[in-house]
């Protein structure tokens, strides 16, 4: 990028393997500089999702859960991957093996202040574990936030995450829960007393 003044100039070259090339360029830039009187020192919200629900500690993932962090910060994510200016992610806080997942990182369409990304820790061992990410704003501003979670072999058939709500309940209520891999379900219901009152047959269900 080439600016002086309040316009610029940025020249783009690009190329594949099949030998096609070409140059392009935009020459309409408008460069207005950075408001020098922000005093933010705060860095970005770092929020963790499965399946579109919020994490909470505790909770149980599987070895090949897509867990999605969510990322807020109204001047931006810094992206540029290098120390300090990327995103970072641990396991138990080992943050000498700590992974860059910059690349993963996706603005929202037609937001610059928030994006998500999607990873999958399949090297994690079965048990307790907490999960740190560090991210920067585009001021420089960090900000660690961190998840325990209990992780559960993917090979292994479990239920997991299992409630109902309301509960206690009158007319109806809702059950939740996961299975780590495909099964016949049914649902059976019991009062206080051990007295089965309703049996729900799902049949097959995936994960």
């Amino acid at each position: 990028i080439r600016y002086s003044g309040r316009t610029g100039i940025l020249n783009i070259q690009y190329w594949n393997n099949a030998g096609i090339t070409g140059v392009a360029f935009v020459d309409t830039l408008s460069f207005q500089g950075s408001d020098t009187t922000i005093t933010d020192e705060t860095g970005p919200d770092i929020q963790f999702y499965l399946y579109g629900q919020p994490l909470r500690n505790g909770n149980q993932v599987l070895g090949n859960d897509k867990i999605t962090i969510e990322l807020f910060d109204p001047l931006g994510i810094n992206l540029t991957g290098s120390a300090g200016h990327g995103i970072s992610l641990a396991v138990d806080d080992d943050w000498s093996a700590a992974i860059n997942v910059t690349n993963l990182f996706e603005y929202d369409i037609d937001h610059t202040d928030q994006g998500r990304m999607d990873v999958t820790l399949t090297n994690v061992s079965k048990g307790d574990h907490t999960l740190s990410v560090k991210a920067w704003d585009n001021l420089n501003n960090p900000a660690i936030s961190n998840i325990a979670l209990n992780f559960t072999d993917a090979g292994t058939f479990s239920v997991v995450d299992v409630y109902n709500y309301p509960n206690p309940m009158t007319t109806e209520t809702t059950f939740w829960f996961r299975i780590t891999d495909v099964a016949d379900v049914t649902i059976n219901v019991y009062t206080l007393g051990g007295r089965k009152i309703r049996s729900l047959t799902l049949g097959e269900m995936s994960r």
